[in-house]
């Protein structure tokens, strides 16, 4: 919207459309950024690592770095390696405090009050020292020597890592580092290639420091990129506390930005010391030795880089890019002055205003921002202001500096030229560019994708209390998205959020087999059988019943026709078996739940046209659940339902009140069946490349279901069962990464949205896609794939089987679950999946997710006989 606007309103048209021939690099910085936020995101949320994320790489602005030498485009991170001492503070009485130098007032010298924290073991120095308080500290300062010695235990403990070379990898350091800056890292770490296996193989401790350093390769490794090398520069620091004059007056500065929440994050964010290896001036009171160190407050910036928008980080890269161009041998303007004013803008601007301006008009503003810095000579650090970072600088270094930047705002429209970044997009980059546009077109929907996620554990998590699994796979099974992690919750015409779960009722001490031991025998009827579809026969039909309900005999007529049908004078279990179940549950709940509903509960029995799970009620709760007397609770299914109901129960204590008050119960009776023999070798002989060996080899011995669903083209309705796997897809996504488990809810909410009509595509048909993308889809190629991209796989997998008139079963492939569809209706919905792959973009709306649908909970869905309000 910002762009539309400024090219439309602006008075400097011109620069405004020099800039976008810098988009696709511009765009290409963002997306590495995003993706390298996600690729570290939860590893530092509850546990207590020995390193921190800092620098631009992680803020969102960087410039990729060339490498003269090796003719490549690197990406640069820096990260600080904590050193295992208390935080210091500036009270004396801590055990480690620092003491500010008056003309420097961020360069301290640190002191220990408390020498016994000095032993070899706490500080990781590599060998034994004789006289450790003597070699590494003068007068209770830390010594210049002591630096030095942890950096060669950090130096050491990666040399093992040296031998294995992954990667090409690279290890300079200090000393061999060619950087200006005094804050020179300790060590730097190149990967010079994409790393064929996985760092986290190797064997390393992540709380050392070696661990430490390839936590943090290993966390990027696999980043979208389009630069594979990578530079890891690490920085040994010691942990320190705001100086408390400045933390209160940080909190008590009147600003347009930040949020008062980011303030307050900021104020209670860590500080840290690095080494100074070139002492300050006024250093007089201590030896030349004293190790001298500058605080810094970079975790604070990352902080405060999240707190902006796009083009203002874009603006940054190329203040940064015309440094490099243009103020090479200038040491007034770097990264970090850039950053100063950058920010001192930002706190002095309305939001109002920020949001109206172009790049281009915020590029001009920041010039002039730096310019009017220079000019009264004063540039105050962003954290701490009354340290002018321009007290280091003649008055003359300082009057060159000014009219170089009002040369290069003169002529910025030249400057931002086609030569500004070095380095060209590739046709394979371009193809990149694609992919991240998408990454970042779903970005938008990270929130109601995290909520659902999150919903799900809670789900999950209260279903594993000891109380509740002793019921589940003995009385019900919770099945589908919502057990899966893959559920997208639906919104009525009020707002009002509605989730859906699936539950099969288990008929207890009943397994269908292929033999003739048991009480129900797997057979086929049809000479041209049904792939995924079985017959029943009855072996001994004492052991199938269901309780008593009043009246039923005047529904049903003879007791032996409400569960049975004859064919070849042979007993077979038919249909009318879930008529009588409907009747029973719709009794029991209203037997059991009586006057203890204020609005009620209602009942539906309903009928599909499509969808995998194919309940036979439907139970929509309006209230929170209580405890329930069943009218027969030692039999089924009045104990299944008892089972469910306490579930349900469990769940909703788990969740806010908004969250249960709309939810949707499916439940359908299942049998248990025993994996036919041919099914179980077919499934262990086939060539793939997920899931591992190990959940390959659970899977056939889950046992599998059978529910009263007929194949449309069947001829014994009634008689025809259906199989299902849905305990093995329970299994399998366990193993499906999130981000992946993220695609398919979108392309689920597209199919929600754009596919409903003609009927032929189903959540199931989704799932069943993911399934056979991620068993076709390389393990190392699976770790380079992004959402977007992996969406993109999901819909040409889809449109491919659905101009094969083919989507075969995961756990049966002989079963083309399109076989029944007519050709019309294929080639109407092939169109629709064309178009939407071609537009993509166009498809993903801001209301995708937030629509009011009710899916196939529409009348025009499936028929529904209501029971009524019980």
């Amino acid at each position: 919207m910002w762009m539309r606007r400024s090219l439309r309103d602006t008075s400097n048209f011109p620069l405004e459309l020099a800039l976008r021939e810098h988009d696709d690099l511009l765009v290409f910085i963002l997306f590495q950024h995003q993706t390298t936020l996600s690729a570290i995101k939860g590893f530092f949320d509850n546990t207590e690592w020995p390193c921190d994320m800092v620098g631009s790489a992680f803020e969102g602005c960087f410039v990729p770095k060339h490498l003269e030498s090796k003719r490549e485009i690197a990406n640069e991170f820096d990260f600080f390696l904590r050193l295992p001492l208390p935080v210091a503070g500036e009270s004396p009485e801590k055990e480690l405090h620092y003491v500010l130098q008056k003309q420097k007032p961020l360069n301290v010298v640190l002191k220990l009050s408390n020498l016994s924290i000095l032993t070899s073991d706490y500080l990781c120095v590599a060998k034994k020292v004789d006289s450790l308080r003597e070699t590494f500290l003068n007068e209770s300062h830390f010594h210049r020597k002591f630096i030095e010695a942890v950096e060669e235990n950090v130096i050491r403990s990666l040399e093992k890592f040296l031998e294995k070379n992954p990667g090409g990898m690279e290890m300079m350091p200090r000393k061999d580092v060619n950087k200006s800056t005094d804050f020179c890292p300790s060590v730097r770490v190149m990967i010079c290639q994409a790393i064929k296996e996985r760092l986290d193989m190797l064997s390393f401790d992540p709380h050392t420091w070696s661990g430490a350093v390839m936590l943090f390769v290993n966390l990027t490794n696999w980043c979208s990129s389009p630069w594979p090398t990578r530079i890891f520069n690490c920085h040994l620091v010691i942990p320190c506390d705001w100086p408390e004059e400045g933390r209160i007056k940080w909190l008590q500065r009147d600003r347009f930005w930040p949020s008062h929440s980011v303030v307050e994050k900021v104020a209670r964010s860590s500080c840290y010391l690095l080494p100074l290896w070139t002492n300050s001036r006024d250093v007089n009171k201590t030896d030349k030795e004293a190790m001298e160190f500058k605080m810094t407050f970079s975790m604070a910036e990352v902080l405060l880089l999240l707190e902006t928008e796009p083009k203002e980080k874009q603006c940054i890269v190329l203040l940064k890019s015309l440094k490099e161009k243009y103020f090479i041998d200038c040491q007034i303007i770097s990264s970090f002055s850039i950053k100063m004013v950058f920010f001192w803008y930002l706190e002095s601007t309305s939001r109002h205003e920020r949001q109206t301006l172009g790049r281009g008009e915020l590029l001009e503003k920041l010039f002039n921002k730096f310019i009017g810095f220079l000019s009264e000579r004063n540039l105050p650090h962003f954290f701490v202001p009354i340290v002018n970072l321009l007290d280091d600088f003649s008055a003359e270094e300082i009057r060159k500096t000014v009219k170089l930047l009002r040369n290069v705002k003169n002529n910025l429209l030249d400057c931002l030229g086609p030569e500004l970044f070095q380095l060209k997009i590739t046709r394979s980059q371009k193809s990149f560019k694609q992919e991240q546009e998408l990454e970042r077109a779903l970005f938008k929907y990270d929130n109601f994708l995290l909520h659902n996620m999150a919903q799900h554990k809670l789900v999950f998590d209260a279903i594993k209390e000891d109380r509740i699994s002793s019921h589940l796979r003995k009385c019900i099974l919770p099945v589908g998205s919502m057990f899966e992690g893959c559920h997208i919750a639906e919104f009525a015409t009020n707002g009002a959020v509605i989730q859906e779960m699936d539950f099969m009722l288990i008929l207890p001490d009943v397994t269908a087999r292929e033999g003739e031991d048991g009480v129900l025998q797997l057979v086929s009827l049809e000479d041209q059988c049904n792939p995924g579809y079985t017959n029943l026969k009855v072996l001994d039909a004492t052991r199938i019943s269901l309780q008593d309900t009043p009246g039923m005999q005047k529904l049903t007529g003879d007791p032996f026709s409400m569960f049975y049908g004859v064919h070849n004078d042979e007993l077979f279990l038919s249909h009318k078996f879930v008529r009588v179940f409907e009747r029973r549950v719709e009794y029991a709940v209203s037997m059991a739940i009586g006057t203890k509903f204020k609005e009620g509960l209602d009942l539906a029995m309903k009928r599909r046209t499509i969808d995998d799970f194919y309940p036979v009620m439907t139970i929509f709760l309006k209230e929170p659940l209580n405890y329930l007397i069943w009218p027969d609770p030692a039999a089924w299914p009045d104990s299944a339902l008892g089972a469910l109901f306490d579930t349900l129960s469990a769940i909703q204590g788990s969740q806010n009140d908004l969250d249960w008050q709309n939810e949707i119960v499916d439940i359908a009776p299942a049998i248990l069946c025993d994996v036919p023999a041919a099914m179980k070798e077919a499934w262990l002989k086939r060539n793939r490349c997920w899931p591992d060996q190990e959940l390959v080899e659970k899977v056939p011995n889950l046992q599998c279901y059978v529910m009263a669903k007929p194949h449309p083209l069947t001829e014994n309705k009634l008689l025809e069962w259906r199989f299902s796997f849905s305990s093995a897809e329970l299994l399998l996504s366990s193993a499906i990464k999130s981000w992946e488990k993220q695609s398919l809810m979108v392309l689920k909410a597209l199919r929600r949205k754009h596919l409903q009509e003609p009927k032929v595509i189903a959540s199931y048909h989704l799932k069943t896609i993911l399934f056979w993308v991620l068993e076709s889809l390389p393990t190392q190629r699976r770790h380079l794939v992004s959402r977007g991209s992996f969406l993109i796989r999901l819909l040409d997998k889809l449109i491919s089987c659905v101009k094969l008139k083919n989507l075969p079963n995961f756990f049966i492939p002989e079963n083309n679950m399109f076989r029944h569809h007519k050709d019309k209706d294929l080639k109407t919905v092939l169109a629709k999946l064309e178009d939407m792959r071609k537009n993509l973009f166009l498809y993903l709306t801001e209301d995708l997710f937030t629509t009011a649908v009710t899916e196939e909970r529409e009348e025009k869905e499936f028929e529904e006989t209501y029971w009524g309000l019980v």
